[in-house]
């Protein structure tokens, strides 16, 4: 019977309300707008203290605002290229259903 079942409806691809997509979009969009301007606000910081711990030779300063720095950096590498594994991970969104050819 489950066999039959799922011959007849082969691919589940789920969507969303009508109307929402709008709203989705916009979060989306603010969200990325708001990353974006992090991570250009914690690399001018971290040049900042980078300096300021050069020209008051604090070395404890300098160094963290390397490793700072290099956080932020790889931060942003993994920024760019998370959303295309992501992507290429879920594909389009629709499950084949078992037993479905």
């Amino acid at each position: 019977m489950t066999g039959l079942f799922f011959a007849l409806i082969p691919l589940v691809c789920p969507t969303a309300p009508g109307g929402v997509t709008t709203y989705t979009n916009q979060i989306a969009a603010n969200t990325l707008f708001v990353a974006q301007w992090m991570f250009g606000i914690a690399f001018v910081v971290c040049v900042i203290l980078l300096l300021v711990g050069k020209a008051a030779r604090m070395h404890h300063l300098t160094q963290g605002a390397a490793v700072g720095l290099a956080v932020v950096l790889l931060i942003a590498i993994i920024y760019v290229i998370f959303p295309g594994m992501l992507s290429g991970i879920l594909g389009s969104g629709c499950v084949a259903l078992p037993g479905s050819s």
